[in-house]
């Protein structure tokens, strides 16, 4: 008889995740919800249902280059929520079953980041390119989401 033994850390991480945001649906709730938190007044959702992406823009407080460093694996079980207020894992669960860039920039920033891909960069700095910077707020796009994630009817 085979003993019983813990799960591999990813796997248990996956496990999380799934449980977490079971369905497309779930994921836009989230994305919408974070927006709401963001004090957004503006939003834009857009799904694809043939490839399964998910693109949300909205005009909320940003993502400081301090939080938005945080988005990575090892960030997990953290949270800008008041306790109680929810779990605020949203993002990193998503990271989990799914390609995630997230773009922000927060008020009086000159600076606009972006990441993905569990890397972060400054998209712009300079002051003369404003015509191609986004305007405050974060815009997300979820993409092949549950790519690795095995269905029932594989098996």
């Amino acid at each position: 008889m085979a003993s019983i033994h813990p799960l591999a850390t990813p796997t248990q991480s996956l496990l999380r995740s799934t449980s977490q945001l079971p369905s497309l649906s779930s994921i836009v709730f989230q994305l919408v919800q974070n927006s709401l938190d963001a004090s957004s007044t503006s939003l834009h959702l857009s799904i694809d249902l043939t490839t399964y992406t998910i693109t949300c823009k909205d005009n909320g407080h940003g993502i400081s280059y301090s939080n938005l460093v945080k988005l990575d694996r090892g960030g997990r079980y953290s949270t800008n929520k008041r306790e109680g207020q929810a779990r605020g894992e949203a993002l990193m669960s998503m990271q989990e079953v799914a390609w995630v860039q997230v773009t922000t920039r927060c008020r009086d920033e000159v600076s606009e980041w972006s990441r993905r891909g569990g890397e972060t960069i400054e998209l712009r700095k300079n002051e003369s390119d404003q015509k191609h910077r986004i305007g405050q707020g974060t815009t997300v796009v979820v993409r092949d989401i549950f790519y690795n994630v095995c269905s029932l009817s594989s098996f």
